[in-house]
């Protein structure tokens, strides 16, 4: 069994991870460009400039590898690089969704209760499917 007390829900816990990823990039932009560096011998402006257009994978193609370690470098700094990229970018946008639809909540309860409703019910889109098929076919049966 998995230990759920140490599980940090909802938006609250992402600040960690948030400040994780940054570093992540950080750390990944760094290697590249002191790897391009001393791999190719380009200024650590160029390499800076690789790095990031490789891992943001914008590739101008205007600086290229030319040496078969840098090329060798490239592929793996391709591989692991974008896809951690690119999955920090999306837990990024995830954290910030999730805080916007706690504060949709959050206004929505308190509109309830204003109402003098003690809960307002937030439906999911399978229950509001549901909904829409149980009309449909209440009127596809009438015909």
């Amino acid at each position: 069994m998995t230990d759920n007390k140490n599980i940090v829900h909802g938006p609250e816990g992402k600040t960690t991870e948030i400040f994780i990823i940054v570093s992540v990039f950080l750390i990944l932009i760094f290697i590249g460009t002191a790897a391009y560096h001393f791999i190719e011998g380009w200024t650590y402006i160029d390499s800076f400039y690789f790095a990031v257009s490789t891992l943001t994978t914008v590739g101008y193609g205007d600086i290229v590898p030319s040496t078969q370690g840098s090329k060798i470098f490239t592929a793996f700094y391709v591989l692991v690089g974008v896809s951690m990229f690119f999955y920090g970018l999306f837990s990024i946008g995830e954290h910030f969704v999730k805080i916007r639809i706690t504060e949709i909540e959050q206004i929505m309860q308190a509109q309830g209760r204003a109402a003098g409703q003690t809960q307002k019910k937030v439906k999911t889109r399978d229950e509001i499917l549901k909904e829409i098929l149980k009309e449909y076919y209440e009127g596809y049966d009438k015909r």
